[in-house]
């Protein structure tokens, strides 16, 4: 269980994180639909990236290592990857049937 001080952390690092898209995305549509807007919601898309990376190496102290998949996980990402293709493919393809 976390104790009061690694759930203030964790709270902190949600509250810095979780609204970057949402912001990005209003931003970028609604509040500033030039280019001012377009430059923040790419800054939230780098944030989104960004942050969590340097949270862990600044904050949790977390040694950054990257590892070559294994056959099964890539064979389970192919298998997601062609299934949500057809999803998308589907939908796309009935929308164009059903014009709304």
């Amino acid at each position: 269980m976390l104790n009061r001080g690694d759930r203030k952390t964790a709270l902190l690092a949600l509250t810095l994180l979780v609204p970057a898209a949402s912001i990005g995305i209003i931003a970028g549509l609604y509040i500033a639909p030039g280019s001012w807007g377009q430059t923040l919601s790419v800054f939230c898309q780098v944030w989104l990236l960004v942050f969590p990376i340097a949270w862990s190496v600044f904050v949790d102290r977390e040694k950054l290592s990257l590892s070559i998949p294994k056959r099964q996980e890539l064979l389970a990402g192919y298998i997601w990857g062609i299934w949500m293709l057809a999803v998308i493919l589907g939908i796309y393809s009935l929308s164009q049937k059903y014009e709304v």
